[in-house]
């Protein structure tokens, strides 16, 4: 089966962006995630994102703050994560991420990772339950570093 072909199998029935273009799957690959190739050797980060991408049914947010802001940014340059992306959002500064996800001791701290996911994970059904809760996977992916000094 060509690649062309293969992308185009890998889409059909998907009701959401009919005319948006997909990436086709590297040859070898499971369609799994956190698989390994057919080689068995680890999938790359890339083809992580791609397999995520390419399912229909996964819907989400990624909140990142401090100088953990790169996952996202990993779903965006793969392609077709308008499929897979709801939202994102990237809190920096200490002022703004407690005015979204209120006060905390410390800003790396498994305290400040729960309440953006409580509040993350609320607003995504609040505002997509209705309309996609049926046939949708709703995540909320939320981490938070610091930089080295």
């Amino acid at each position: 089966m060509s690649a062309k072909n293969l992308a185009a199998n890998q889409v059909k029935g998907r009701k959401r962006y009919p005319n948006r273009l997909r990436p086709a799957r590297t040859e070898g690959t499971d369609s799994r995630p956190n698989s390994a190739t057919a080689s068995g050797e680890a999938a790359s980060t890339h083809q992580k994102a791609i397999q995520i991408n390419l399912d229909p049914s996964t819907y989400g947010t990624f909140a990142e703050i401090g100088a953990g802001q790169e996952v996202a940014r990993w779903f965006f340059r793969v392609s077709g994560a308008a499929g897979t992306i709801a939202k994102t959002i990237s809190a920096y500064d200490m002022t703004v991420s407690d005015a979204i996800y209120g006060q905390c001791e410390h800003y790396v701290s498994r305290q400040r990772l729960q309440s953006m996911l409580d509040l993350e994970f609320e607003l995504l059904l609040k505002r997509l339950d209705r309309k996609r809760g049926a046939s949708t996977k709703f995540f909320v992916f939320a981490d938070t570093m610091n930089t080295a000094r």
